[in-house]
């Protein structure tokens, strides 16, 4: 589970208090919308809805009125389509409440939704766009060309989409009888495709997702003290919760867990991974994490514990300052603050450290009261909706103010939303100092908008803008003291970490601010050695991110300025000036002494010295091994330069740029070189024994500050994937353990499944687990449910039994399993069903008998890298299976070019046929980058072979 510790997740149903907001902020919206109702747009949304025969509804859905002709002449079937209730409910919604208007583009959105809509259904492909005036749609061997009209609003992208999906669903349903919740599917398909077109926060959630998000808000549970999310298909943690058995334990923010117990977490649902990491206090769990530098995951055996979260903690440092680690915003931080803060006064304080250091953010009253805690007057935050209409502004009083003495606030890049809004509110008040990095950028609001059918869209409606109205929208908050630590490992370097923070911050898709906000710069930047030294805690990835708190040099320097020269924020800026330069020329000294040891001289340039054309420096870099490297094994990049000037170059460093996390954001110091001097520094870098084989472009861009600007240097890694296993599953019932031994199941039984598992691939599987996982609800009890294959060599065979309990209770017709195998170290996996009878009519004692096993996928061999001028490849080859290949479909994907899951191909037996072997041959488009191609053939609609393949292109 996402733990929304953030204020702008709000469910309308959670209480009679936001049932209240909600009502209160809809009449403002509308007022809103009523006020702005004259200009040209809105004038041009009525006039389109009133030829598209689209109005509100007494249910407030975009209604369809009979008769309505689209663009272009095109028949809406007069009522024949079905009304689809939840898209026009959420274009409506967008139209009338997105905070930013600006970003709406009917044309974009309409493109986006026939994108999701067709990576929803194997057998379906779309081609064309709103640019091109037609869409080509393919359901199976069945097509139509519509033609599409001008897309001046979101009502215009519903009739248009409403025709086509009509089509598709009619379509669909014939050729392969879907159920009702698969054609639901794709109109939620349409709309996810829609919002993504907005921001990254806005998404319409089904109704299982919606009423599993309801359940895991409710109540306490044990657990063990980690925030996880899915991130790139990943379960990641978040950030781990201080004095909690995951913090004890060494978990970081940034690790992956690949498994729990012994079930894989690869596409496992958020929920599932929630519900196998809590439990009763006191029982243990065992998982696997995998985190960058590692080679291969590690294991972790916790107890469980019960989470009572104190968001607030405090110590007293020596020159009586006060120290307050704020962790997140929960129901009691106030209070707890209070608390802490009385305690510090009768100490007689000089001042408050507030560390507010990777605070995820959370109660948005929690936050305004907190500022309130020691703001006597003025705004602390404005929420704006669209169209920049004020729905509130929260201003502070003296009444509640506790602390009136001088505030320095630490924050950084994992500081976000309600943290924002208390450190935002300190600095632009003048009352405190912010020393640390620019803080996330989290300040929009989301609210979740029911629909009758049980899904649920969440959409951004407003955003937080701090006293000033500065909004913190992707900027963040800048700190005054921007504080940069320098990581020197063994196997790793990080000195340039606000670089790295600044490209990531570029390429956010965010929403924009709805009004223009000046970036502010901080006073100074000061760069430290930090004094993390465990190897194994951090990458060069996640440098700056793992600790929970403000790093020891960072808090001393707070206190030190306490200290000497505690005031308001404009006092201690003006006269710790000169200290705050000594602080940094110290920790300067410390670093060019630790990279000495390195044989790295990091002599700074004088302030008169000339700038240097980049042609002066000769620069090569080179890769060890020169031929395809071995997943699983060591890359070294070689580094060589020589100073070809008669002047010296200082600082001389360089960072990698890839498409491939493996490779990318490394940094290569090289430090001084000499007129004349050749100066040579490598790094090695770890390949995961999953990668495929492939080419791997790698950018090096070097950088001195006696550059007029930047050299560029482009090398490539030859990666060797290793021989993958290939799974097949058969499946015998045993109903011996506690049952009649009839091999029929039957409620109040015990069921053995004895599971046969064959590698017929050409590698081996390494610490596999073969599981059972339940689909059929209450009644069936999964009592072994996982076991573990450690080794099992090309054409090997191992059986393994798992079993569960039929429960007297259970009175449902099928007992629905998912049966699966997955091995960690290659990420080679296999899942199908298992659908039993529950009391068949003929016995079969030993009982029930069935088989996975995925079509195989032979294909002509492809190049791993083309030349610039080549827009395609031709691949050809077969799918062949013992029982039967349905279909098959061909995606190309390329993130450097943005293009995601763009399908190439699809064929399909004859249709009332079975056959075992199905040919292809298919052309398919590539772009700049690299190209992920992928072959799918599926036996039916759960069983499915793959073969995936990368080509690159310059």
């Amino acid at each position: 589970m996402v733990q929304h510790f953030e204020p702008q997740s709000i469910s309308l149903r959670s209480s009679s208090f936001l049932r209240a907001a909600r009502v209160v902020g809809i009449a403002l919206l509308l007022l809103t919308l009523s006020i702005s109702c004259g200009n040209r747009s809105d004038r041009r949304r009525a006039q389109d809805k009133k030829r598209t025969g689209m109005g509100r509804s007494s249910d407030g859905l975009l209604a369809d009125h009979t008769g309505a002709v689209g663009p272009g002449g095109l028949a809406l079937n007069r009522g024949k389509t079905p009304p689809l209730r939840v898209l026009s409910a959420a274009l409506t919604t967008i139209d009338e409440k997105y905070v930013a208007p600006g970003r709406i583009k009917a044309t974009k959105m309409f493109d986006k939704a026939l994108e999701f809509i067709e990576a929803e259904r194997a057998e379906l492909r779309i081609t064309g766009s709103a640019k091109e005036r037609s869409v080509l749609v393919r359901v199976g061997a069945r097509s139509h060309r519509f033609m599409v009209g001008p897309l001046s609003s979101v009502a215009m992208v519903y009739v248009q989409l409403k025709t086509i999906l009509g089509y598709i669903r009619k379509t669909v349903k014939a050729h392969s009888k879907p159920s009702a919740k698969e054609l639901a599917a794709l109109e939620y398909a349409a709309v996810n495709g829609i919002v993504s077109t907005l921001d990254p926060h806005s998404v319409l959630m089904p109704p299982k997702v919606y009423g599993e998000m309801q359940i895991r808000t409710r109540g306490a549970f044990g657990g063990i003290g980690i925030v996880i999310s899915i991130r790139d298909g990943k379960l990641t943690v978040i950030s781990p919760i201080d004095e909690t058995p995951a913090a004890r334990a060494g978990i970081r923010a940034g690790d992956r867990i690949v498994k729990i117990g012994d079930e894989s977490t690869v596409n496992m649902r958020l929920s599932e991974a929630v519900a196998l990491l809590r439990g009763k206090p006191g029982t243990p769990v065992t998982f696997w994490v995998e985190r960058e530098g590692w080679p291969e995951p590690r294991r972790f055996n916790i107890l469980r514990s019960r989470i009572e979260i104190k968001s607030v903690t405090s110590k007293l440092l020596p020159g009586r300052v006060g120290y307050v680690r704020l962790n997140r915003f929960s129901h009691n931080t106030t209070d707890e603050l209070k608390n802490h803060l009385r305690k510090l006064k009768r100490a007689r304080v000089k001042g408050v450290i507030l560390d507010m250091w990777n605070n995820p953010g959370g109660l948005l009253q929690q936050a305004e009261m907190v500022a309130d805690t020691f703001l006597s007057s003025g705004d602390i935050v404005i929420t704006e909706a669209a169209r920049k209409v004020v729905l509130r502004v929260r201003k502070a009083s003296a009444d509640t103010t506790v602390f009136n003495k001088p505030v320095v606030v630490l924050v950084n890049r994992g500081s976000a939303s309600a943290a924002e809004i208390v450190a935002g509110a300190l600095k632009n008040q003048g009352r405190a100092l912010v020393i640390g990095e620019t803080t996330f950028g989290k300040g929009t609001v989301q609210m979740l908008f029911d629909n009758p059918d049980g899904s649920a869209l969440k959409m951004t409606v407003a955003q937080y803008l701090t006293p000033g109205s500065l909004s913190i929208q992707t900027v963040g908050v800048q700190p005054d003291v921007h504080t940069n630590a320098v990581h020197l490992r063994k196997t790793w370097t990080r000195m340039f970490s606000y670089e790295v923070d600044a490209r990531r911050r570029a390429k956010r898709h965010d929403l924009l601010p709805a009004r223009s906000q000046k970036r502010r710069l901080p006073t100074m930047r000061l760069d430290y050695l930090s004094p993390l030294r465990d190897t194994k805690a951090s990458t060069h990835h996640q440098a700056n991110v793992s600790a929970n708190a403000a790093e020891a040099p960072v808090v001393e320097l707070a206190r030190l300025l306490l200290v000497r020269y505690a005031g308001t924020r404009a006092e201690m800026l003006r006269a710790g000036k000169d200290y705050l330069a000594e602080w940094g020329r110290g920790q300067e000294r410390k670093i060019i002494t630790a990279l000495r040891t390195r044989k790295v001289d990091w002599k700074a340039s004088g302030p008169q010295s000339p700038k240097l054309d980049a042609t002066a420096l000769e620069a090569k870099i080179s890769v060890l091994p020169s031929g395809p490297a071995k997943a699983g094994t060591t890359v070294t990049l070689k580094l060589t330069v020589t100073n070809r000037g008669n002047q010296p170059i200082h600082r001389l460093h360089g960072r990698t740029d890839a498409a491939s996390y493996v490779f990318h954001e490394r940094e290569l110091i090289v430090g001084l070189v000499k007129p004349g001097e050749t100066r040579s520094v490598s790094i090695q870098v770890k390949l995961p024994s999953h990668l495929r084989s492939s080419i791997q472009p790698v950018k090096v861009v070097l950088v001195s500050p006696d550059f007029s600007q930047p050299m560029r240097l482009h090398t490539q890694v030859s990666i060797g994937g290793l021989p993958r296993p290939r799974f097949s599953l058969s499946y015998r019932l045993h109903d011996d353990v506690k049952g009649n031994g009839d091999g029929r199941p039957e409620p109040g039984e015990t069921i053995r499944l004895r599971i046969r598992l064959k590698n017929s691939g050409s590698g081996p599987l390494d610490d596999g687990v073969v599981a059972l996982r339940n689909l059929a609800g209450h009644g069936i009890n999964i009592l072994k449910g996982r076991s573990a294959v450690k080794k099992l060599a090309p054409g090997g065979s191992r059986d393994v039994d798992l079993t569960f309990r039929v429960e007297p209770s259970f009175r449902k017709p099928v007992i629905k399993l998912e049966l699966s195998v997955y091995g960690s170290k290659l990420r080679a996996s296999l899942q199908g069903h298992v659908n039993l009878p529950l009391n068949p009519k003929t016995a079969t004692a030993p009982g029930l008998v069935g088989e996975i096993s995925p079509p195989l996928i032979q294909i002509t061999k492809a190049p791993l890298a083309v030349d610039a001028t080549t827009s395609y490849i031709d691949i050809a080859g077969s799918a062949s299976d013992d029982t039967q290949v349905q279909d098959l479909f061909v995606e190309v994907t390329n993130y450097d070019a943005k293009q995601v899951r763009h399908k190439a191909y699809y064929t399909a037996a004859p249709r009332g046929t079975k056959i075992r072997k199905l040919p292809f041959k298919v052309r398919v488009p590539l772009w700049p980058g690299v190209n992920r191609i992928l072959v799918v053939a599926r036996e039916n609609s759960e069983v499915m072979g793959f073969r995936r393949i990368m080509v690159t292109k310059p």
